[in-house]
């Protein structure tokens, strides 16, 4: 085994110099900006770093975070810890720093937690087996839309699908939507977007997603918010929207094509995927021709596609000797270290 005799340091966020430190090396590693994020008091104690510091103690070397949190499997909530940002300064690689602090994080969190989990890219694969990691495929989901069909049809006044602009494979029964119904008059007919320089805006955000009823029994992520935050906070600044009556938030891009990647629907209440598809078709210039969904979509009024395939990148490991996931799921983008 490997002898480290570089000074060790844990949950450090409120310690300036090396928190800083962190900051530089993760921009150095990944071009990652955790600063704006810290500012907007979104670094809570959900999130700890692990980390070595170099022999002058000045600089953290030297990373492995930890992100607390509870995960409902199958409607049954678990404790997990996801691992996320892993890195080593150039000059102090090959040296065993990133094992030890796995290691660490391991050993302190392994008997308290069902499971832990992370996502690696491709040139890492190698590494995490090593911890007794197991590398999972997870399920893409995903419905074709006739955007153009529900904007002729005058789209915005209905609460179901027809099968002219979802097609019958998708679509479940009367009954299993009918108790959603009532929520979909609340959600009103547009969708303004939330500005993530605004504190007013960042603070409702936060609070709102801290009592949204979960995304999907089958695997949501809850004490979260620290994540989506961070995302919020930067490649989705400008895809996050309300509804008018501040009852539903939808986080969502679209491509070129039609498709439009749904990141998060926050809810309080059931929403039917139907409410989803009208609000975003009110704000966007193209017609929507498919949703892919980047979270395990759990609606009353559809039946996704589902495939399993090789991630290209964010590939997720698991650990555990007493949790089994889920056949088809999918880890929710915006909870993802």
């Amino acid at each position: 085994m490997t002898t480290i005799n570089f000074p060790f340091i844990c949950d450090y966020k409120n310690e300036d110099r090396y928190r800083t430190s962190f900051f530089d090396l993760a921009i150095e590693t990944f071009g990652i900006h955790f600063s704006p994020w810290f500012e907007r008091g979104c670094w809570n104690e959900h999130y700890i770093c692990y980390s070595y510091l170099d022999p002058d103690e000045k600089n953290v070397i030297a990373n492995v975070s930890v992100n607390i949190m509870d995960v409902l499997l199958e409607g049954v909530k678990r404790k997990a810890i996801q691992i996320g940002t892993v890195m080593t300064h150039p000059a102090y690689r090959n040296r065993g720093l990133a094992a030890s602090l796995m290691n660490k994080v391991i050993a302190d969190y392994e008997k308290t937690v069902d499971f832990i989990f992370l996502f690696a890219n491709s040139s890492v694969l190698h590494f995490y087996p090593k911890f007794d990691f197991k590398q999972v495929e997870e399920t893409f989901f995903s419905v074709k839309v006739d955007g153009e069909e529900m904007v002729r049809s005058n789209y915005e006044k209905k609460v179901e699908f027809s099968d002219s602009i979802v097609p019958n494979q998708y679509i479940k029964s009367e009954a299993s939507m009918a108790p959603v119904k009532n929520n979909s008059e609340r959600f009103g007919t547009t969708l303004h977007r939330l500005n993530m320089d605004n504190e007013e805006d960042i603070q409702f955000l936060l609070r709102f997603c801290a009592e949204r009823r979960p995304l999907s029994t089958s695997f949501s992520v809850q004490n979260g918010e620290h994540l989506m935050a961070f995302y919020c906070l930067s490649v989705h600044k400008n895809k996050v929207y309300v509804t008018e009556n501040k009852d539903l938030i939808l986080i969502f891009r679209m491509d070129p094509h039609g498709t439009c990647h749904l990141y998060d629907v926050i809810s309080k209440e059931k929403v039917l995927f139907a409410d989803v598809v009208r609000l975003i078709s009110t704000k966007v210039s193209l017609y929507v021709r498919e949703v892919v969904f980047h979270f395990t979509p759990d609606f009353a009024d559809i039946y996704p596609d589902q495939q399993v395939r090789p991630a290209e990148d964010d590939i997720l490991f698991f650990r555990s000797t007493t949790t089994t996931l889920p056949p088809a799921f999918r880890v929710p983008a915006l909870a993802r270290s």
